[in-house]
C-alpha cells in the first residue's frame, strides 16, 4: 500500500539490502527502523519496536536480530516475544534470515 501511494520513494537500492533474503523488497521506512533500534539496542541494552499492523516489524525485528548476532558472535542467544497467533510467521521470517 505505501508504494502504491509514495511510489517508488519508499524502496531502497539494493545495495542497502545485503541483510535480506530472495523475495523481500527493501523500503527505506523499514531500514531507517532497522538503523535507528540497532543503535538503541546497543545504546541501551534494549528497545521496544512498536507500530501499526503490516508495516513489517516482524522483518525489521529479524534485521536487527541479524545484526546484533553478527556483531556479538553467532553463539549469542535472543529472546523473541511474540503472540500465539504470529509463532508460524515468526519462525518462518527468521528461517529465512538465517
Amino acid at each position: 500500500m505505501l508504494i502504491e501511494y509514495f511510489g517508488d520513494s519508499v524502496i531502497k537500492d539494493d545495495l542497502d539490502s545485503r541483510d535480506l533474503p530472495k523475495g523481500y523488497t527493501n523500503l527505506q521506512y523499514q531500514a531507517d527502523a532497522v538503523v535507528e533500534g540497532f543503535s538503541k539496542l546497543m545504546k541501551h541494552n534494549g528497545f521496544i519496536l512498536a507500530d501499526v499492523v503490516g508495516l513489517g516489524k516482524t522483518i525489521v525485528a529479524s534485521r536487527i536480530i541479524k545484526r546484533y548476532i553478527a556483531k556479538n558472535g553467532y553463539n549469542t542467544k535472543v529472546l523473541i516475544i511474540y503472540p500465539n497467533a504470529l509463532e508460524a510467521n515468526w519462525k518462518n521470517t527468521i528461517k529465512d534470515f538465517n
